[in-house]
């Protein structure tokens, strides 16, 4: 009778040890729905200002352990169960392209823990804050003529700015900059006023919110000291691609700045050419800004 008894509790070990085996092999899910991005850490934002961002990623990791990188919004599983400390970095199709995707070094990542179960999935979603060190040299709202740091040439052939009040051509906010190009003024450049000073050895993005009907270059302007004044070194890095709703684009001007080593100052800018054949140019903007450390 013992020796049965002895049987049965070796049959139903195996059997226990059996069942925490096949469960340790299913997976538990994590659903990211969305992003939130909390931006007023380090900013002055006015009345009516609508935090947006396009943070298309998220570099994930539990428990110290590299998970992947998944498009949001999205599900993956995960082969952790039980209480799992999560880390959410957010990430970016750097200069808008979609084969070129980077952490994005302002904002921190988002850490917590999550309870996961086999076979269950567990909704999340993130909340980031940009760093609190980040700052803002250029910060345009484009609320008035007198909110921003861009200007336009205003010459022969050149098409000059507006700040437009309509609310069906206005992103966030109460206004947003306007240049309309004609075949008498088929050309625009965006600089501006004054000269910033960036640092050579710390990231330096530009955000900007964009709607345009033609093709729109982003560039930056090394300005470079001679023995007889300055020369510029324009180096013209992005080009907005048409696009009949608003959207949002994080460039990289890093490795731009960096290595002007010679240059002393900078003045971002942005530039067009009415295309051959047609007959208008739109080009909307807002809430363009530089950040840096």
């Amino acid at each position: 009778m013992t020796g049965r008894i002895f049987i049965a509790i070796i049959l139903v070990s195996i059997g226990l040890n059996s069942c925490k085996k096949e469960q340790s092999q299913i997976p538990s899910y994590v659903r990211i729905n969305g992003i939130d991005l909390i931006d007023t850490d380090f900013l002055t934002v006015k009345n009516g200002f609508k935090t947006t961002n396009n943070l298309s990623d998220d570099w994930v990791d539990m428990n110290g352990d590299y998970i992947g990188t998944f498009q949001n919004p999205t599900r993956f599983p995960v082969l952790y169960w039980g209480t799992v400390q999560g880390q959410f970095t957010p990430g970016v199709k750097a200069d808008g392209t979609a084969a070129t995707r980077e952490i994005y070094p302002f904002i921190h990542p988002y850490t917590t823990n999550l309870n996961l179960a086999a076979g269950q999935v567990l909704n999340f979603t993130p909340v980031y804050h940009y760093w609190a060190n980040t700052v803002a040299p250029i910060n345009d709202f484009f609320e008035d003529s007198n909110d921003y740091t861009f200007k336009t040439i205003d010459t022969t052939g050149y098409a000059s700015y507006a700040i437009v009040h309509d609310t069906s051509e206005v992103f966030s906010g109460k206004g947003s900059l306007y240049i309309q190009l004609t075949p008498t003024r088929s050309q625009f450049e965006l600089y501006e006023k004054t000269p910033v000073l960036l640092p050579l050895d710390q990231p330096v993005w530009l955000e900007v919110n964009f709607k345009v009907d033609m093709p729109t270059t982003i560039g930056v302007v090394a300005n470079v000291p001679t023995s007889t004044g300055s020369v510029q070194n324009p180096t013209y890095l992005v080009d907005l691609q048409p696009t009949t709703v608003w959207k949002k684009i994080y460039i990289d001007f890093t490795s731009t700045i960096s290595t002007n080593v010679a240059g002393t100052t900078f003045q971002f800018v942005i530039v067009g050419t009415l295309p051959s054949g047609q007959q208008t140019g739109n080009i909307y903007l807002d809430n363009l800004r530089v950040l840096t450390f």
